[in-house]
């Protein structure tokens, strides 16, 4: 998938709202980070797709598929 649809698929509100989903559910935690044993908030932890867009489109919305990270993670 080109980049650009990427890019299209993570302007959807679904995605804005499922994102926000994600971020409330993990408390604002990094997953590397309490693995770690670390507990460090943060209100500018990102969620990521685990399997890449472009590899599987269909994972946009899968909480199987999403896990939050920190910057540094």
């Amino acid at each position: 998938m080109p980049k650009t649809n990427e890019q299209a698929l993570r302007r959807r509100t679904s995605w804005t709202n499922k994102s926000r989903e994600i971020r409330e559910r993990s408390l604002y935690l990094c997953a590397v980070c309490q693995d770690q044993g670390i507990a460090r908030a943060d209100d500018d932890i990102e969620v990521h797709h685990i399997t890449k867009l472009k590899d599987d489109p269909s994972g946009l919305l899968r909480d199987d598929n999403l896990i939050c990270l920190c910057v540094f993670h």
